[in-house]
C-alpha cells in the first residue's frame, strides 16, 4: 500500500511526463488507470488526454515512417506477422472496403494488429501526413472510449466507498469493469477477424 501511495504521489508531481509515457508505452490498461487517477484528482484530465494522445501519435508515426527499414522488413517475413497482416487485409475486405479511417479505427479495438495495420497502410502508399491526419481522429475516438470507461469505474469506486464503506467491494467493481471491457474487446476481435484467416 505504501508503494502504491508513493507511486501515485510521483505521478501527481510529473503529470505531463507520465501521461506522455502512458501514451508511448501503454495500452488500454494504462489509459484506464490514468483516466481513473484523473477523475480522482491526482492528474489534470486534459493533461492526461493531450499528452497521452501525443505519445500515442508519436509511436504510430515512427512505426509508419520506419516500416520500410531492414528490421521491419525482416519482421514482415515471419509467419506470425503474415498471419496478422492477413487479418488486417480480411478486415479491409469485409468491413472497411479500403477506407483507411475505418480500417485504422476498427483495428484499434482488435488484439495484436497495431503494427500490422500501420505497415499495411504504408504498403498502400498512404503518405505520412495523411496517415497522421487520420490517426489523430482515430486515436481521439479510441482514447475517449477507454477514458470514459476509466471515469465510469472511478465513479463507481467512489459511490461504493461512500455508500458501503467497503474498499474491497469498490476494487472488485473496478476490476469487473476492466474485465468486462476486455471481454467486449475479445468479442470484437472474433467478430472482425475472418475465421478462415485467423
Amino acid at each position: 500500500m505504501e508503494i502504491i501511495e508513493t507511486l501515485i504521489q510521483l505521478i501527481s508531481q510529473y503529470p505531463i511526463l507520465f501521461s506522455f509515457l502512458g501514451g508511448v508505452f501503454g495500452g488500454e490498461e494504462t489509459l484506464f488507470a490514468l483516466a481513473f487517477l484523473a477523475y480522482e484528482g491526482v492528474l489534470p484530465f486534459w493533461t492526461v488526454f493531450v499528452f497521452a494522445l501525443l505519445g500515442e501519435l508519436l509511436v504510430d508515426a515512427v512505426l509508419f515512417v520506419l516500416s520500410e527499414t531492414f528490421f521491419l522488413k525482416f519482421v514482415r517475413k515471419k509467419e506470425w506477422f503474415k498471419k496478422t497482416y492477413n487479418q488486417v487485409d480480411g478486415i479491409v475486405q469485409r468491413y472497411s472496403k479500403g477506407n483507411n479511417f475505418v480500417t485504422l479505427l476498427s483495428t484499434k479495438f482488435v488484439y495484436g494488429l497495431r503494427m500490422a495495420t500501420i505497415i499495411y497502410l504504408r504498403a498502400r502508399k498512404l503518405s505520412v501526413w495523411r496517415f497522421t491526419f487520420i490517426n489523430i481522429f482515430v486515436s481521439i475516438i479510441w482514447m475517449s472510449v477507454v477514458m470514459i470507461i476509466g471515469i465510469f469505474a472511478a465513479q463507481g469506486f467512489n459511490y461504493i466507498i461512500d455508500t458501503f464503506k467497503n474498499i474491497q467491494l469498490a476494487l472488485t467493481f473496478v476490476v469487473f469493469v476492466l474485465i468486462l471491457f476486455f471481454i467486449i474487446k475479445r468479442w470484437l476481435t472474433r467478430k472482425l477477424i475472418p475465421r478462415q484467416r485467423a
